[in-house]
């Protein structure tokens, strides 16, 4: 059988946990070492509790409530693979500025812009989430092929916890010659982002699922973590 596109590019976890962040690097290459981040127990979802002075640099942009770049957030995933493979990622925000982002993964990294109509790639334009945000809506997708809004209003249950309000994509990427098509869907939720990335080729099937998020955790030598908290 020929080896699917996604697989030779960067190795299956590798691809998706780097896709999750949308950023495709291998994790091998860039280092997926935590660069901060508590852990967590599965069902209780951890939200953006960002100490005193960490304010989101708001771009004024409908879709920026489903792709917030809060700056030094952490967000930690984790992957599986229909093969039995499991790993865990965590990217980065930095905030550049009102209308641009990026993300952080080891010494990979990805920036974003704010539109009037949505999110994209700085480097390329290609469109991450357009407006409006309804059931039919298309651009050209990240991956060659054409990205839709699938589903709006969908309930996702993720190691996180369970979100609500999320909107879903999906892509149809076509294969080389010999190989089979790959699909992605993608589910952002609101206040949140990325929560869960699908990446199949019909015989193959791999997830990204968040499992935290909020800022970095200061960990003290007596294992104590440590967040500024805001003032009464």
């Amino acid at each position: 059988m020929p080896i699917p596109r996604g697989w030779a590019r960067a190795g299956s976890l590798a691809r998706v946990a780097c896709a999750a962040c949308l950023i495709h690097v291998a994790c091998a290459a860039c280092g997926c070492a935590a660069p901060g981040g508590g852990s967590l127990a599965e069902g209780t979802l951890v939200g953006p509790r960002f100490p005193a002075g960490a304010q989101q640099a708001l771009s004024g942009t409908p879709c920026e409530r489903f792709f917030p770049l809060v700056d030094d957030a952490v967000y930690r995933y984790m992957i599986s693979g229909s093969a039995g493979e499991t790993g865990v990622v965590v990217a980065r925000v930095r905030r550049e500025g009102a209308l641009v982002g990026e993300l952080r993964l080891g010494a990979g990294s990805r920036r974003f812009a704010y539109r009037p109509d949505g999110v994209v790639l700085a480097q390329t334009g290609t469109y991450v989430l357009r407006e409006p945000l309804v059931v039919g809506r298309a651009w050209q997708g990240e991956h060659g092929g054409q990205a839709r809004i699938v589903e709006v209003g969908v309930t996702a249950t993720v190691p996180a916890g369970q979100l609500s309000g999320c909107i879903r994509t999906a892509e149809m990427a076509e294969g080389r010659p010999g190989e089979e098509p790959m699909r992605y869907v993608s589910t952002y939720c609101p206040e949140v982002g990325l929560t869960v990335l699908e990446a199949s080729d019909g015989e193959h099937h791999e997830k990204a699922e968040l499992s935290s998020y909020g800022p970095p955790v200061d960990i003290g030598p007596d294992g104590v973590s440590r967040i500024q908290a805001p003032p009464p």
